[in-house]
């Protein structure tokens, strides 16, 4: 596996973090049957949304570009809390998936929480095939929050 590392992210990265959300969200809005015009702009919509309701409800979180060999290949937006840290979101593109590169943020984020003591929270749909690496690295079930809709809560704690 190639270097991974994350960097902040700049104005000049909108629309490669857009291509990520899009993405993520690709076989659900298929789903749809819009045409591409509908999709690209229910996307955008959806991001924009996303990234103000981040940035109002985590005012320190830090949205991060995943960078594999220098390439951006995901995004990482981490809440470092004086409690806890908070995943809001871990997403790669399609080429990135499966090579460790998740496994390799997300121990990355445990080393370091581990040693300030914090938790580390995140949700996820059931469904998504990344519980199955949340789960394989300790991740448990947490306690539900109203909001969290048919997201599951997951916890790690050192």
């Amino acid at each position: 596996m190639s270097p991974v590392a994350v960097r902040p992210a700049t104005d000049a990265d909108a629309p490669f973090l857009l291509g990520v959300y899009a993405a993520s969200r690709a076989e659900e809005v298929a789903a749809f049957g819009w045409d591409p015009a509908q999709t690209a702009a229910f996307l955008a919509m959806q991001f924009d949304a996303q990234r103000r309701h981040f940035r109002s409800a985590w005012p320190r979180a830090v949205d991060g570009v995943v960078e594999a060999a220098g390439e951006p290949v995901g995004r990482l937006y981490v809440d470092r809390g004086p409690a806890a840290f908070t995943v809001l979101d871990v997403a790669l593109l399609a080429g990135a998936r499966g090579t460790g590169i998740g496994t390799a943020l997300l121990r990355g984020l445990q080393a370091e929480a581990a040693a300030l003591d914090r938790p580390i929270e995140l949700r996820v749909v059931p469904e998504n095939p990344a519980r199955r690496l949340y789960e394989r690295l300790g991740f448990r079930p947490g306690a539900r929050n109203a909001g969290d809709g048919p997201r599951l809560a997951l916890r790690w704690a050192a």
